[in-house]
C-alpha cells in the first residue's frame, strides 16, 4: 500500500493506492462494504452494477464513481471483462500552510465541493481518464513518486472542477421552483459565521462563494435573504458595528480600530464610519464618555 499526497495549497489529498495488487484489477470485493475515506472507481473495460445505499447505478467502460466516506456499496452482475482501478483519499488540511492567514481557502473550497456530493458522483470524462491512463503508465517507484503526486493534484482538480459544474447546473434548473423565503439553515449559519469571523480579512464574496460551493449570483441572494443587504453593505455594516465596540472601550487609537476591522486605509475608515453612523468616529467616541 502507497500512501501518496497530492497538495493543493492548504488542501492536501491522502491517497492510498494498493500497487502490492494488480493494478487494475479484475476483480471487486462481492460483498456489502463501505469505508471510511472517500473512494474512486475507475471502469477501464466492461460493465457492472453497483447497488449504492440499496439502488442499482449502471456502470460502464469509461465511467469514474466517486463514493464518499460511508456509502455502503456491493458490486453485483460485473462483466467478464470487467476491468478497473481504485483507490482511496481522505482530504485534510495542510499544518504547514495554515499560518498564511489567506482570504482564500483551498481546503475549505475543496472539502465543501467535496461534501456537496450524496453518497455517489459519476462522470465520464475523457481528460480524468487520460490522467489515469498516465498513472497506469508509471511504474511506482520511490524516485518518482513525485511524477504520481503531480498527476493526482491535476486529477482532483478536474474532478472538483466537474462536481461543482453539475452542482451549479442541477442549482440553475431548479432556482425558478425556489421561494423567496427558502434556504437551507446550514447556508444560514455558513453565512453568518462568515462575516463574523472573517470581517477583518480583505474578503470578497467570492471568498464566501467558494465556502458554500455555490455561484456567486446564488450566493449573493442567500445573502439577501439572511441579512437583508447585498455583501458589501452586509460587510461595512459588521466592520463598523465592531468599531463602535472597539471605540465604546477607548483602549485603542483610531487608525488601530481601522486596522483591527479590515481596513487598510484610515481615510476609507473614516468615510465608511460616517456614512454609515452619521458622525465622525471622534464625534461618536465623544457620545459615548
Amino acid at each position: 500500500m502507497a500512501k501518496l499526497e497530492a497538495t493543493l495549497g492548504n488542501a492536501l489529498f491522502s491517497v492510498d493506492i494498493n500497487f502490492q495488487d494488480s493494478w487494475p484489477t479484475k476483480k471487486w470485493e462481492d460483498t456489502t462494504h463501505f469505508h471510511i475515506d472517500s473512494e474512486i472507481h475507475i471502469v477501464l473495460d466492461g460493465s457492472a452494477v453497483l447497488e449504492i445505499g440499496g439502488k442499482d447505478v449502471h456502470i460502464n467502460a469509461g465511467d469514474i464513481c466517486l463514493l464518499t466516506p460511508g456509502a455502503s456499496h456491493y458490486p453485483k452482475n460485473c462483466s467478464d471483462t470487467l476491468e478497473k482501478a481504485n483507490f482511496c483519499f481522505r482530504l485534510v488540511q495542510n499544518d504547514n500552510d495554515i499560518r498564511n492567514k489567506k482570504s482564500f481557502s483551498e481546503y475549505g473550497y475543496y472539502s465543501n465541493i467535496f461534501q456537496s456530493v450524496n453518497k455517489y458522483f459519476i462522470i465520464k470524462d475523457t481528460g480524468l481518464l487520460a490522467i489515469v491512463q498516465k498513472l497506469l503508465a508509471e511504474e511506482f517507484s520511490i524516485q518518482n513518486e513525485h511524477i504520481y503526486e503531480a498527476l493526482l493534484a491535476v486529477f482532483f482538480t478536474m474532478l472538483a472542477k466537474r462536481i461543482k459544474e453539475h452542482v451549479l447546473l442541477h442549482e440553475e434548473q431548479n432556482i425558478q421552483i425556489t421561494t423567496e423565503n427558502e434556504y437551507s439553515f446550514k447556508q444560514q449559519k455558513i453565512v453568518e459565521a462568515f462575516f463574523q469571523k472573517r470581517y477583518s480579512e480583505e474578503i470578497g464574496i467570492e471568498d464566501l462563494a467558494a465556502e458554500l460551493c455555490l455561484s456567486v449570483p446564488h450566493t449573493h441572494r442567500i445573502v439577501k435573504k439572511v441579512f437583508d443587504e447585498g455583501f458589501k453593505k452586509t460587510l461595512i455594516k459588521q466592520r463598523i458595528e465592531h468599531a463602535c465596540m472597539l471605540i465604546k472601550q477607548h483602549d485603542l487609537s483610531l487608525p488601530e480600530i481601522a486596522y483591527s476591522c479590515g481596513y487598510t486605509s484610515y481615510n476609507g475608515f473614516l468615510a465608511a464610519f460616517k456614512n454609515y453612523m452619521g458622525k465622525t468616529p471622534k464625534e461618536y467616541k465623544k457620545s459615548t464618555y
